[in-house]
């Protein structure tokens, strides 16, 4: 298997481990969430080492293009959770437009990528 291939079969597992998980004891799945988001600066340090390490994987087998198109069905998917709980999505936008210096790190991996996107297609 390349490195994508079991970079995605580890995923699919941890999604199916995680759906049954919510569907067998919801009550485990919060403390685990609750666990990870009570250290958000180990979450953001975990977060960081797998944009890395996965990133170099994924762009260099698929490229920044495809990659970038990945990452918009990935958003969606994201948005879609987002509009089950619309008054939990607006407070958390308006919590993030807030913090926008915390928000800044992210952002810029986020320009990076569209500018680097944009290069690839039209320079």
């Amino acid at each position: 298997m390349t490195p994508v291939e079991i970079l995605s079969v580890i995923f699919a597992i941890l999604i199916l481990i995680r759906a049954l998980l919510l569907l067998v004891s919801p009550k485990i799945a919060l403390k685990r969430a609750e666990f990870f988001l009570n250290k958000p600066a180990l979450l953001m340090v975990i977060y960081i080492i797998f944009i890395v390490v996965i990133g170099y994987f994924v762009i260099s087998a698929l490229g920044i293009v495809n990659t970038f198109a990945a990452l918009v069905l990935g958003a969606s998917l994201i948005g879609l959770i987002l509009v089950i709980d619309p008054k939990a999505a607006m407070k958390f936008s308006k919590a993030m437009v807030k913090n926008r210096k915390k928000l800044l790190s992210v952002m810029v991996i986020w320009v990076v990528l569209a500018i680097w996107v944009l290069y690839a297609v039209f320079g």
